[in-house]
């Protein structure tokens, strides 16, 4: 039998230690494996840079691999082997397609309680993971 995997979706933000020991507990307790995904979210990023420039794509990759070698360094403390993958587009669409292809048995990943009306205005990840994944997910709460 394969052992189960866990995929941690993670944003850079005040969230994501949280949501990588909360998937670290799951992961000891049901001895899975941990991939931990972090989407460039190309629109956002067209949007704030203003233009879609190949190097600054790549400055942000590089940006976000050191983030997470030290996200995964400060939270894992060789408890357990962690990988990560950097893509770019949708975010929910990538988490989801991802935990598709990786088979995942669980997504983990954080909310920040935007509420309802901000939600709707500015779309939650989290709630379209939740609707369109295909394994269960695991809500983290700021």
């Amino acid at each position: 039998m394969s052992q189960k995997k866990i995929l941690v979706a993670v944003d850079r933000s005040d969230m994501d230690k949280s949501v990588v020991k909360s998937a670290l507990d799951v992961a000891r307790n049901t001895d899975s494996s941990i991939i931990i995904l972090s989407v460039i979210d190309i629109a956002k990023f067209i949007a704030s840079v203003g233009e879609l420039n190949y190097n600054s794509i790549m400055g942000e990759e590089k940006g976000l691999e050191k983030y997470l070698q030290n996200l995964i360094k400060n939270t894992a403390k060789n408890d357990k082997k962690i990988e990560f993958r950097i893509m770019q587009g949708d975010p929910a669409s990538k988490i989801c397609e991802f935990a598709k292809e990786l088979g995942a048995s669980l997504v983990v990943i954080g909310t920040r309680g935007l509420g309802k009306i901000k939600s709707k205005l500015l779309g939650s990840v989290s709630e379209n993971v939740i609707k369109n994944c295909n394994c269960s997910v695991l809500i983290v709460r700021s």
